[in-house]
């Protein structure tokens, strides 16, 4: 009965946690940036919840180490057929760039949603860095979030991987 337990209990906590991957582009990218901005859309029901999480852990762990991140979430827009138009959150992005002189803009992309009972289970997402001087991507990272109660379960987790990721790549 032991050894089914143990084998039970190592099979749940191999199935969970945070898994990163990244590049950086060192020949575009500026020595380490100071003023980044980081774009966070979520859907409002399945993923508004995380992403606000997130985004709160990361601003904690962007002050507690003296770093300077502004950070927007915003609902994602239904993609339909638009021609020449760009949205408001597009419009606010810009200016914000502009107006405080933004030189890192981070834009996490959800790339896939797993849902077990109504439930998410599995998010993965890729983060891009473009530097707003050249508007050249100098930094993509890749994050999947899984965990039998969800990924909420691994938010801490998540947020010291991004910004460790971030840190150890040089763009901080």
């Amino acid at each position: 009965m032991k050894k089914i337990t143990l084998v039970l209990v190592v099979l749940l906590f191999t199935s969970c946690g945070v898994t990163q991957n990244s590049v950086v582009d060192s020949i575009n990218k500026n020595p380490a940036y100071s003023n980044v901005i980081m774009a966070m859309p979520y859907r409002k029901f399945e993923t508004k919840n995380y992403i606000n999480n997130l985004k709160e852990g990361l601003e904690k762990v962007f002050l507690a180490n003296n770093k300077k991140i502004e950070i927007i979430t915003f609902e994602k827009e239904p993609e339909g057929l638009k021609l020449n138009q760009t949205t408001a959150i597009e419009q606010l992005i810009n200016s914000k760039i502009q107006e405080n002189s933004k030189d890192l803009l981070l834009v996490l992309k959800p790339t896939k949603l797993v849902f077990t009972n109504g439930g998410l289970q599995d998010f993965q997402y890729e983060i891009v860095g473009i530097d707003t001087d050249t508007q050249k991507e100098v930094w993509k990272g890749e994050f999947r979030v899984r965990g039998q109660f969800g990924p909420s379960t691994y938010l801490k987790k998540s947020v010291e991987a991004i910004y460790a990721e971030l840190i150890a790549k040089g763009m901080l």
